[in-house]
């Protein structure tokens, strides 16, 4: 039997049922909460209850002696919203599936793309081959050749220094200078005039 379906009788036609026990704490004795025909609950001292051979409990007080010496229990209600969500069928919707061929004037332009080779002549020796580059839309492909190249070039062989150095050699020649001198003779008189004569004829 449940500790709730436990039945009180009491005097003067008291009847209650047990709902519940309470220990108070180690200082205080058990309590048991008694629930009235009229619904209402009051506390008691578990050692009032006398358990009975079929089961119950005898309460030896009365309606006003329960009220005087127990304490009443008011019940504190406080309602709670739960909320959640549920699928409900509303109803049933078909579906039935059907192809048309519909007739359709599609103007749209398709485009080809051309490849167009320009050749440019460069003609021009490279160290190393240069790599294939972009410049905006056109791929510039290098086109190489290996070519014999005969060439004459100038060597210094060699270098010539040219040292002046002088050298004092005496070596005694011979040589013939000519000079002119100037004799002066005095002329007597007489010999000027027989000379001056002669000039004139």
């Amino acid at each position: 039997m449940q500790q709730s379906d436990y039945i009180v009788m009491g005097k003067a036609g008291l009847r209650g049922r047990l709902v519940s026990s309470n220990q108070r704490g180690q200082a205080n004795a058990a309590q048991v909460e008694l629930q009235l025909e009229d619904g209402r609950r009051v506390l008691l001292p578990a050692s009032l209850l006398q358990q009975q051979s079929d089961g119950s409990y005898y309460l030896p007080l009365s309606l006003e002696q329960v009220l005087e010496q127990g304490q009443l229990v008011v019940p504190v209600v406080e309602e709670e919203l739960i909320v959640g969500r549920q699928r409900v069928t509303t109803g049933v919707v078909r579906v039935h599936k059907e192809v048309r061929e519909v007739q359709q004037t599609v103007d749209e332009p398709t485009y080809r793309e051309e490849a167009q080779i320009e050749r440019i002549a460069i003609n021009q020796f490279v160290d190393h081959a240069p790599e294939p580059r972009t410049e905006g839309d056109v791929l510039i492909i290098p086109v190489l050749e290996e070519v014999l190249v005969v060439e004459k070039r100038l060597r210094l062989k060699e270098e010539l220094r040219v040292s002046m150095v002088r050298t004092a050699i005496q070596q005694p020649q011979t040589v013939t200078l000519r000079r002119e001198e100037i004799h002066v003779e005095r002329v007597p008189l007489h010999e000027r005039e027989i000379n001056a004569g002669t000039e004139v004829d």
